[in-house]
């Protein structure tokens, strides 16, 4: 119901009445009354994406869902109305692959992006319509040696953990410092191997 294709990414904002959809149509869906047995679509689909959508994440305040998928690109929707979304940055800076995943920092305005091209890019999403970069965390010297598959920030938003590699044998765990900072404390542990450190 509502995409023309497979599903591959979901999210729910923050209070848990609205939840997004993305697909292999290449459009995102918001549907609201998600809190309830009947979800319903809150207006037409979000067009506009060059490729497939595999990454969604709330920013804090749920007024801005960010998007990503297969093509070099990670956009900024205005959810505000979800029945009459508006791009806030249709292509943050800095972004040269496609990405599997993208996560919203509950704490603090940093948005986070996992690259096929092995980097992970960190913005500061204060201003929505102008994100700032941050800080670019590789894990080999050359681009793409080793893609980033999944990021997530931890509940108190003082870490950015990903993981690496197409099976996920290599997690890497930063530290936030702050948005006054230019570099991370740096952690990693490696080979994770059935969730296990």
């Amino acid at each position: 119901r509502g995409h023309d294709g497979p599903v591959r990414t979901l999210a729910f904002n923050a209070a848990g009445t609205v939840l997004a959809t993305g697909g292999e149509d290449q459009t995102v869906r918001l549907w609201a009354d998600a809190d309830t047995d009947q979800p319903r679509p809150a207006g037409a689909p979000i067009t506009g994406f060059p490729s497939i959508t595999h990454g969604l994440a709330f920013l804090p305040g749920d007024q801005v869902l960010a998007v990503t998928g297969d093509s070099a690109n990670v956009q900024l929707w205005n959810v505000a109305d979800p029945s009459a979304p508006r791009p806030e940055d249709s292509a943050l800076a800095g972004v040269t692959a496609g990405s599997w995943s993208v996560a919203a920092n509950s704490q603090q305005p940093l948005l986070a992006r996992a690259g096929l091209d092995g980097v992970v890019r960190v913005w500061n999403t204060t201003t929505p319509a102008e994100p700032l970069p941050l800080w670019d965390l590789q894990r080999s010297a050359a681009a793409g040696a080793i893609r980033m598959m999944s990021t997530s920030f931890s509940p108190d938003g003082t870490a950015l953990a990903f993981a690496a590699g197409a099976d996920f044998d290599d997690l890497s765990v930063y530290v936030i410092n702050g948005l006054n900072t230019t570099t991370c404390a740096y952690t990693s542990v490696d080979k994770i191997v059935n969730g296990g450190v």
